[in-house]
């Protein structure tokens, strides 16, 4: 059983069989995995936790995934966005260039578990080098300003 202690994935679908199937892929990876059935439901959650990576299963770019992708961005550090898109999408694609641009990867179906279990794991990596760069900072900041009161 994971650690409640680790990097936490929310997955974002509401597929319900997708949505399990793709927790329960990342779990037994060793993932510490909260589900979310709807986009709404999804941003709420990011609001209220921190999590690494957000994995969202979402019709088209416009049908969640800049919704959720500026959530997971809200974080600090970000998380990293995972979206997943249909193969053809029946909205128009206007709005894939700001998701490629803000999400940590976009994949379209068909797309296989392992991929998003080895995507979630880079965009963790990626999480966590961000937060140490952060944590850095913050510690550089902190010796900057009693010097600079002095």
């Amino acid at each position: 059983m994971p650690s409640e202690m680790g990097p936490r994935v929310l997955v974002v679908s509401e597929d319900e069989v997708r949505r399990i199937a793709l927790a329960s892929a990342l779990r037994a990876s060793g993932h510490v995995v909260e589900e979310a059935a709807s986009v709404a439901v999804g941003c709420d959650v990011l609001r209220r936790r921190r999590v690494a990576a957000v994995v969202a299963d979402v019709p088209g770019p416009e049908a969640g995934g800049l919704a959720i992708t500026r959530a997971a961005r809200r974080g600090a550090p970000p998380a990293g966005a995972i979206i997943l898109l249909p193969a053809r999408s029946e909205q128009s694609d206007y709005a894939l260039p700001t998701l490629e641009r803000d999400a940590f990867a976009c994949l379209r179906h068909p797309v296989t578990r392992q991929h998003v279990v080895s995507t979630v794991a880079e965009a963790i990596e990626d999480y966590a080098r961000r937060a140490a760069a952060d944590r850095a900072a913050a510690r550089a900041a902190a010796r900057v300003a009693p010097a600079a009161a002095a």
